[in-house]
């Protein structure tokens, strides 16, 4: 049964990969994702818009893949 913050956000997930904790930032972005063993951490950034510019996954202590965003402008 999912949990939630005292913001309305799930704090707690069910999902096919597990059962997830999810931490949020001030502005109620998800910032990461734990797994119940601990094993696997998604953490993700956000810019000063709100858009995800950067998503990490760490599996066992190491780093299993990093990503970065990046957004342009279409004039």
């Amino acid at each position: 049964m999912p949990t939630y913050d005292a913001s309305g956000n799930q704090t707690l997930i069910r999902t096919s990969t597990g059962i997830w904790t999810v931490a949020y930032n001030a502005a109620n972005r998800a910032t990461s994702f734990t797994s119940r063993d601990g094993a696997t951490v998604v953490e993700c950034g956000y810019d000063y818009q709100g858009r995800r510019f950067m998503k990490k996954v760490t599996v066992n202590g190491t780093v299993a893949s990093h990503e970065r965003y990046l957004y342009t402008a279409i004039c």
